[in-house]
């Protein structure tokens, strides 16, 4: 996926101003910036689900102007339906592109599976926790296999344990499936253990200062957050955030 030019205003307020970048197929790349720099906007553009004024969004060679199922976008407002179960809400896309129930439960259960939810087909939303519920949605999403998934602060909601464990878990759900993946975070920790790279944007109007490769391996065990070297990107990245707020 590649942005070039990307130009956007809402009404007269300039919100995003020449914003270009690639993303290689299989990485995951992060996006960081203050408050009100477009973060999540920039996300949106990239879904489809607004164009900007001037300038492209391609994926595949294919100019990106609505939403599709190439690209699965995980919000922060998780979305769940609370009158279906669990193996229904993950099986809802598919049931909507009518693939017949058997098939789209068989389906649904084997990406549970995959989200360490196995069993749970049964259970009601609102009988979840709140990490449960991401797993529910982040299935839901990649029962679709999305060549993309973009995301949008997924685990700001949930504690600091739980956060942790469901990174974990993505890199190895990213692994598996073999999935690019953009991620919308307001925290560095995140950025930083998950990327292998992070576009560093400014505001006002939102653009991309720059972007850091992240080199820390292939496989990134819990204990790299403690590394010297991963605190010497998280105190760049805290500069970065504290010359944008001045």
């Amino acid at each position: 996926m590649s942005a070039d030019g990307v130009t956007l205003r809402f009404g007269e307020e300039l919100i995003l101003e020449n914003i270009s970048f690639q993303v290689r197929e299989g990485d995951f790349v992060s996006i960081i910036g203050p408050s009100g720099c477009g973060k999540s906007t920039l996300l949106n553009v990239l879904a489809g689900f607004c164009r900007p004024q001037t300038g492209t969004v391609e994926m595949e060679g294919r100019k990106v102007d609505q939403p599709g199922t190439e690209r699965g976008v995980v919000f922060q407002d998780l979305a769940l339906f609370p009158w279906l179960n669990v193996i229904e809400n993950v099986a809802f896309g598919l049931k909507m592109n009518r693939v017949d129930k058997r098939a789209r439960h068989e389906r649904a259960r084997a990406m549970l599976h995959l989200v360490g939810l196995h069993g749970r087909e049964a259970e009601r939303i609102q009988n979840l926790s709140g990490g449960m519920r991401q797993r529910v949605a982040l299935a839901r999403t990649l029962v679709m296999e999305p060549a993309i998934l973009l995301m949008d602060e997924p685990f700001s909601a949930l504690d600091a344990q739980t956060r942790d464990d469901l990174q974990v878990e993505l890199l190895k759900i990213r692994e598996q499936l073999n999935t690019t993946v953009v991620l919308v975070t307001h925290s560095i920790d995140e950025a930083i253990y998950l990327s292998d790279s992070v576009l560093l944007m400014k505001t006002k109007p939102g653009r991309i200062e720059e972007v850091i490769d992240v080199d820390l391996g292939d496989i990134r065990q819990p204990s790299i957050r403690t590394s010297a070297r991963f605190n010497e990107y998280k105190q760049y990245f805290m500069d970065h955030l504290k010359s944008s707020h001045q």
